[in-house]
């Protein structure tokens, strides 16, 4: 019986290490849903946020981003399967006519094995 008990436990202790290491900081990602491509200005705060903090973010699994952030507001699909994902944090012409310009995005590059790569704020 307590070879029994044993195995369970080591099977459980195993199949806790092996779980999902997401260290993706916390976003409130109603709010974020909610601010569609960034126009009621909403998102520039919790971008902020994940650029402070983007050595938690790299190396984690595409589903993870998808997950806390929603689908992308662009994408882009590259050579050799890297993706591209652009999530708006500024209102800008995707929002109205009346700006000049595009707003800033927060940009996540995936490597082909689907794992974020690099992370960068672009105009």
């Amino acid at each position: 019986m307590n070879k029994i008990k044993l195995f369970l436990l080591s099977l459980s202790v195993g199949f806790y290490s092996c779980g999902s290491k997401d260290k993706f900081p916390e976003v409130d990602k109603n709010v974020w849903l909610q601010d569609k491509k960034a126009c009621q200005n909403k998102r520039e705060g919790m971008a902020t946020t994940l650029i402070t903090n983007k050595e938690q973010i790299l190396g984690l699994k595409e589903e993870i981003l998808l997950e806390k952030l929603g689908r992308p507001d662009k994408h882009d699909y590259q050579k050799r399967g890297r993706k591209i994902y652009s999530y708006y944090i500024t209102p800008g012409k995707q929002c109205s006519l009346q700006y000049p310009e595009e707003g800033k995005r927060i940009v996540f590059e995936m490597n082909a094995l689907g794992l974020i790569a690099l992370i960068t704020i672009q105009n």
